[in-house]
């Protein structure tokens, strides 16, 4: 559905995990999201209806910053969770 454009955005599903490799960047969150990350998200930018809500792409770069990811490209060699 999210190819044909008619899908808004899937849902944003958290899992538990016993170990998560850098997870003390999950404790920025509430931080970033108090200081306004998602603030003027919608107002700025807009993408078609897909996928990844723009939220959630907003959300991964925040984390690949915070988890000194170098690159997007560099994502795929890390660890899930």
């Amino acid at each position: 559905m999210a190819s044909m454009g008619k899908l808004q955005a899937a849902p944003v599903v958290f899992e538990l995990a016993s170990d998560v490799p850098q997870g003390g960047v999950l404790c920025a969150l509430p931080a970033l999201l108090v200081m306004g990350l998602l603030r003027h998200t919608r107002k700025h930018f807009g993408l078609p209806a897909g996928y990844y809500p723009l939220e959630a792409i907003f959300l991964a770069i925040a984390f690949l910053a915070l988890g000194r990811v170098k690159s997007l490209e560099r994502l795929r060699y890390e660890p899930p969770g």
